[in-house]
């Protein structure tokens, strides 16, 4: 039989993923009514302090971004009526600068979220994959890379932040696109609870001393390109590490880097 004390503690053990659940006040001794009623105070407070945390991220990022948009369209409106090739030249410099940033802006956003610790939802895994890897077919194909696929073909549900999956996998797309040589590997598995995510390219790779430390905030390989944030695999491992996940970087057989996710499936 579950005491009411035991009942109490398993609450609080699982507040860490879910902050709506509560603790029955009226359950047990006074003793035991107390420690209820004060966990679920302090549970109703973390979720107005995670609520507003969220809240001044994303009203922050819209009050950038929205300025960002309308600079955009003023330069884009300079390089068409640019009288000199230097000038529109440099407009379109401006623009792949307006364009990092509001990159930035997003990836930054996105870590704010995963540090707010977004409750964690039902997602196909396999359906998301699928789904962004066909969108960036038009930025491999820019860049001249194949995309070699090995996805399973039925559900792979994992526990994710809302969006969390998408925004994953299209910072590891990007990243293999800027170094791949000729292709680009992505594979969904599923091994010991866990669901694997795994993007490989063919390009320089990363350095032995690099490895331990590309997913820092604002990290800069010594093979990195410019223009980078350093903030894109730093928010591919607090995504997935948020939900009780994991990401790895390795080297792999063709001298590329090979970036391993895992997720927890769903039970």
């Amino acid at each position: 039989m579950v005491t009411p004390l035991r009942r109490v503690a398993e609450v609080a053990d699982n507040l860490a993923d879910n902050l709506d659940q509560q603790a029955r006040e009226d359950d047990g001794p006074a003793e035991v009514r107390s420690v209820a009623r004060a966990l679920n105070r302090t549970a109703a407070r973390l979720t107005l302090m995670v609520s507003r945390q969220q809240r001044v991220a994303e009203d922050a990022s819209h009050h950038l971004r929205t300025p960002l948009t309308g600079v955009r369209l003023r330069v884009e409106a300079i390089e068409d009526l640019a009288p000199t090739t230097q000038l529109r030249d440099e407009a379109s410099a401006a623009i792949v600068e307006i364009d990092r940033l509001t990159h930035r802006i997003d990836q930054i956003l996105a870590l704010a979220r995963s540090d707010a610790g977004a409750f964690p939802v039902r997602v196909d895994l396999h359906e998301v994959v699928r789904q962004r890897i066909a969108v960036g077919r038009v930025q491999a194909d820019a860049a001249g890379v194949k995309i070699a696929a090995a996805l399973p073909d039925f559900q792979v549900l994992v526990l994710a932040g809302e969006g969390a999956v998408a925004r994953v996998v299209d910072e590891l797309l990007g990243n293999a696109f800027s170094y791949a040589a000729a292709e680009v590997s992505v594979s969904v598995t599923e091994h010991g609870g866990y669901a694997q995510l795994v993007v490989a390219d063919d390009g320089p790779g990363v350095s032995d001393p690099d490895l331990a430390s590309v997913f820092e905030r604002f990290y800069r390989g010594s093979n990195a390109k410019p223009g980078g944030t350093g903030l894109g695999l730093a928010l591919v491992r607090e995504t997935t590490t948020a939900v009780g996940g994991s990401a790895r970087a390795e080297t792999n057989e063709n001298g590329g880097l090979t970036i391993t996710t895992t997720w927890p499936l769903v039970p």
